[in-house]
């Protein structure tokens, strides 16, 4: 929470003191130029800001993602409290979210990832409990809450589509026809998140003077694709990703002696062929891989597609053992929608943190499991928390490294003839009002094993240089 500022969280700070400032529109359209979110995020952070003085700014402005790892799992304890009476599932299911790598990291960092997400799972949960005596309350927070949500990510819009058939289909989502005394309330539901949409769309504008998007984002952000191919190839991606991010919690499903070995040759069989769809995916577009600690397009990145292939079958079958029929309908218009629009437009890994969400809620109801397999469940858990913490590790350690070097060139007076290049994204705060001369030196990222002729600050993981940022003449680069 006290770490220094990585992959563009100085953005949202910045956005965020220019709020509480209220310097006016020109700092807002510079928030727009680097990013393609509203500023619903900066909005919270600068009124945790405001409401915790006595922090540094950078860990105030993280509060409100802390308060949505808590929420997730709120909610959690509240639908595995409704739909059984073992707390054993939802105590896994609980630290499958806070050790799983894609989600702890999100949470502890200033980013519009991990409270979207939250009430995205909240519309989710709320969508899964609905019946008719509870109707009222559940009906309309579900699109509401996903309204909500775009105001702080507008990807979470994708959720949207399938919400409005799923919440007007009757006996609890067993038979698909209309029940048109649903209609009124969905509508209500509806029309409260887009009221709550507009009074934010409109005082974004008003604020920053862009709507909704810049121009360049417009550009990037948009669907379609040139190639037919690569949508399929992106989906199967993003489907190898999610398996292996819940791969934990299909284990137990799967150990069965006498089917274990078929269910090995099935996947095997299937997810071999996949793998080599996905790799036809374009790697420089979107950021669709594990992280700085694995490059896209390394042997490692291969061989986690590879794995999370293998596991595509396993996951599409798990699914449908302890699906009831309303949970089919609504991973249809949670997950496989989203993901098929999301297959359409700029990739990246951090868009499948509400699904994974969902996934693992549903994975973990299995009341099916006998002990054995359940023990099997909680060894993969404990095991996902080594590249959760590594990840960590990595972000935390680069971040200071970062952060030592911006300093170090500041108290030399250095700044104005300095390109931070390697460390822009993580350190750019402290060159912001600075005026742009012709640079004398470059601040580049070597690995560990490459000699630096000036200053270097090292990148340590656990104690151990794993990588270094060096100040050379920008001559030399």
């Amino acid at each position: 929470m006290w770490s220094p500022s990585l992959n563009l969280e100085y953005v949202f700070l910045e956005a965020a003191q220019s709020l509480i400032a209220g310097d006016g529109s020109a700092p807002l359209a510079e928030y727009f130029a680097k990013q393609a979110n509203p500023l619903g995020m900066s909005l919270l952070a600068s009124i945790a800001i405001r409401l915790v003085p006595g922090l540094p700014e950078l860990a105030s402005s993280r509060i409100p993602n802390i308060a949505g790892l808590l929420l997730i799992i709120s909610l959690g304890w509240f639908g595995f409290r409704r739909s059984q009476t073992r707390s054993t599932p939802f105590i896994l299911w609980a630290s499958f979210v806070i050790l799983n790598p894609l989600l702890l990291p999100y949470s502890i960092r200033l980013s519009a990832d991990l409270l979207p997400a939250s009430l995205i799972f909240a519309a989710f949960i709320f969508a899964k409990q609905v019946d008719e005596k509870l109707l009222l309350t559940r009906l309309w927070l579900a699109p509401a809450l996903i309204l909500l949500a775009a105001t702080l990510k507008y990807n979470s819009l994708y959720f949207l589509l399938g919400i409005a058939p799923l919440l007007i289909s009757s006996k609890g989502f067993r038979r698909w026809t209309f029940n048109k005394q649903r209609i009124p309330t969905v509508l209500c539901g509806f029309a409260l998140g887009l009221l709550i949409f507009a009074v934010f769309v409109t005082w974004q504008y008003r604020a920053s003077g862009v709507f909704l998007l810049s121009s360049e984002y417009r550009s990037r952000h948009s669907l379609g694709s040139e190639d037919a191919l690569t949508p399929l190839s992106r989906g199967l991606r993003y489907l190898a990703i999610l398996s292996l991010l819940v791969s934990p919690l299909l284990i137990g499903p799967i150990l069965s002696r006498a089917l274990f070995v078929r269910r090995l040759t099935i996947s095997l069989l299937i997810g071999v062929p996949i793998f080599f769809l996905a790799r036809l995916d374009d790697p420089t577009g979107g950021e669709l891989d594990f992280g700085g600690l694995v490059p896209r397009g390394s042997l490692p990145d291969q061989i986690l597609i590879l794995v999370g292939c293998i596991f595509i079958p396993l996951l599409v079958w798990s699914i449908l053992r302890v699906s009831q029929p309303k949970d089919a309908v609504l991973l249809l218009t949670y997950v496989v929608v989203p993901l098929v629009v999301m297959s359409l437009a700029r990739p990246a890994q951090r868009y499948l943190i509400p699904i994974v969400l969902i996934v693992s809620f549903v994975l973990a109801s299995d009341s099916h499991l006998t002990i054995p397999n359940r023990l099997a469940q909680w060894f993969a858990v404990v095991l996902m928390a080594i590249p959760c913490f590594a990840l960590v590790g990595y972000q935390n350690g680069t971040a200071v490294a970062a952060d030592r070097m911006a300093q170090w060139i500041q108290d030399r007076k250095l700044l104005e003839v300095t390109d931070p290049f390697d460390i822009q994204a993580h350190a750019n705060l402290y060159w912001v009002g600075v005026p742009e001369n012709e640079p004398r030196y470059k601040v580049v990222k070597m690995s560990s094993s490459e000699k630096c002729q000036s200053h270097q600050t090292d990148i340590s993981l656990f104690g151990l240089s794993i990588g270094k940022y060096c100040l050379s003449q920008s001559s030399q680069t």
